[in-house]
């Protein structure tokens, strides 16, 4: 069995946003508080992080099971996924546990710039390929963002599938098709399309992209969706009407058994 932890579930920014004064930014539920996005993967065999975020000091604090993961996948090499890298090499060389960064060709060579100096401390070590291992499961990076640097994981095993998708999906057949049948979906949500800019005073883009998404589960026969990188213009309420069996939004700290 395989499960999976998630340590950060807010958009680039986090929630809440500073100094901002909407309904989210300023209630006092738990679930409203939201780190930059990050999960942790667990296996019988392995401890593997999907992104490092630059909440990676207190998400290891608040979730950490003693032991130190020593593969990470990154899916962009934007602050808001690879922030924490310094952190996680300090506790990687103090815990003496060296570690592997995997990432498509043109993602480790902007890390191996901005961090050369952790390959030089030897604890962390940067592989660049577009395909790995990790049992059960072959681990493809996919390009389904032609206007964007990020990817898309795609986890095959045995039995089924599975994707983890911190971005939205773009509105293209051939990234459509990489995601038929999958027995599930984790999905971002947040980010603007590109080139636009998003008002997150207004969720009328959010909202569409969730009913988008949902018409597309249905056509693609995806079991199960997860939603992620949730902005501050999400309401609980307006989560609420959504739901359903099939259909979850992430939580910092939820963890979810993921198919093998």
């Amino acid at each position: 069995m395989a499960y999976l932890k998630f340590l950060g579930t807010s958009d680039a920014w986090g929630v809440p946003r500073l100094l901002c004064s909407c309904r989210v930014c300023t209630s006092h539920e738990a679930k409203n508080k939201r780190m930059r996005p990050s999960a942790f993967l667990q296996t019988d065999d392995e401890q593997i992080l999907l992104d490092i975020s630059p909440d990676f000091y207190q998400q290891f604090q608040a979730y950490n099971t003693g032991v130190v993961p020593r593969t990470v996948l990154v899916t962009q090499p934007q602050h808001s996924h690879t922030g924490g890298l310094n952190d996680y090499a300090d506790l990687c060389n103090r815990q003496h546990a060296p570690a592997l960064i995997i990432s498509p060709p043109d993602i480790i060579d902007g890390l191996r710039q901005q961090y050369a100096h952790l390959e030089a401390d030897g604890g962390i070590q940067f592989l660049a390929t577009r395909e790995t291992f990790i049992y059960p499961w072959h681990v493809t990076f996919q390009h389904v963002h032609p206007e964007s640097d990020a990817y898309t994981l795609l986890f095959h095993g045995p039995e089924a599938s599975w994707a983890y998708m911190p971005t939205p999906l773009p509105d293209l057949p051939e990234s459509r098709q990489l995601l038929r049948e999958l027995d599930l979906l984790i999905v971002g949500i947040s980010a603007p399309p590109s080139g636009q800019y998003q008002s997150h005073s207004n969720n009328v883009c959010t909202k569409k992209r969730i009913q988008h998404m949902l018409a597309l589960q249905q056509q693609l026969a995806i079991r199960t969706l997860i939603f992620t990188c949730l902005t501050h213009n999400l309401y609980p309420p307006d989560i609420n009407n959504y739901l359903s069996p099939t259909i979850r939004f992430a939580q910092d700290g939820m963890e979810i058994q993921v198919p093998v």
